[in-house]
């Protein structure tokens, strides 16, 4: 005799991307972006879902913000509700107030008045009674040692690179006296507007120049190291330094810039 075959159900889900309403909501599962959930609230609220998930959850924090107002509308009267994030505070304690209005856990904390009164500009003391409450009531904090307790932890390897004696000494000069060296290699403009934040130019210039001049051994670890066959990512404060590193590694077989250098803003770190 054969055993029965037990039925498998897939559940069925709908990624929605854009702002256009289409096809049936009616799924077990939908993933939608706060870019476009203001657009899609009729259809969202029609079909009665029972979960939302919120992930990235200060995303939310500004009450003022349209993606915020879009999902206290989308989350308003479901069963659960639930708010991931690694960080659910940025700056100060006023950005869990949307998060815990969304929960409907704000009463909790003596509502949007209470928490303000208590926890807006409070003391180290008052900002522990609110961690101590916020696990009482509605926050679960698990750590990635946590989570993954077989997870190595992070290894940081600090690779020495010297500068040549040319650029020595012009790294010297700079460190010195910088407005005399913008005056004499740049412009007096350049070095009269630097008086009024000396220190700064100063970092950023002794920053770029010595990334330039350690961009020839960067360049070949990083070919030796992609040889390897290892992912890599490489994160970059300068445009000119990000430029030549897209010309240097565009070509190279084991290089993705060719999928998105074009989508790079130059203000934005580099991924490789």
């Amino acid at each position: 005799s054969h055993k029965p075959i037990k039925e498998v159900l897939v559940p069925s889900i709908k990624i929605i991307e854009s702002g256009k309403i289409w096809g049936s909501y009616k799924h077990d599962f939908i993933i939608i972006s706060y870019s476009v959930l203001a657009k899609h609230l009729k259809p969202l609220k029609e079909i009665g879902l029972r979960t939302v998930v919120v992930y990235e959850s200060i995303m939310i924090k500004s009450r003022d913000a349209l993606r915020t107002t879009a999902v206290k509308l989308v989350t308003r009267g479901i069963e659960y509700r639930f708010l991931l994030t690694g960080i659910p505070i940025v700056n100060r304690p006023e950005e869990l107030i949307t998060q815990l209005q969304v929960i409907e856990k704000i009463d909790k904390f003596g509502g949007v008045v209470g928490f303000t009164r208590d926890y807006v500009g409070a003391s180290k003391w008052a900002l522990k009674k609110l961690n101590q409450k916020l696990r009482d009531n509605c926050y679960i904090r698990r750590t990635k040692t946590e989570v993954f307790p077989d997870m190595p932890g992070k290894l940081r390897s600090i690779i020495p690179t010297e500068l040549d004696i040319a650029k020595r000494v012009t790294y010297k000069k700079i460190e010195r006296d910088v407005i005399s060296w913008l005056r004499e290699n740049v412009s007096a403009a350049k070095a009269n507007s630097a008086l009024r934040a000396q220190q700064l130019v100063k970092i950023n210039l002794l920053k770029q120049f010595a990334a330039q001049g350690m961009l020839p051994a960067i360049k070949e670890w990083i070919h030796d190291f992609l040889e390897s066959g290892d992912k890599l990512v490489v994160f970059i404060d300068h445009e000119h330094i990000q430029r030549e590193l897209q010309k240097e590694f565009f070509l190279h077989p084991r290089s993705e810039l060719q999928d998105f250098h074009r989508s790079i803003h130059p203000s934005q770190s580099m991924h490789h």
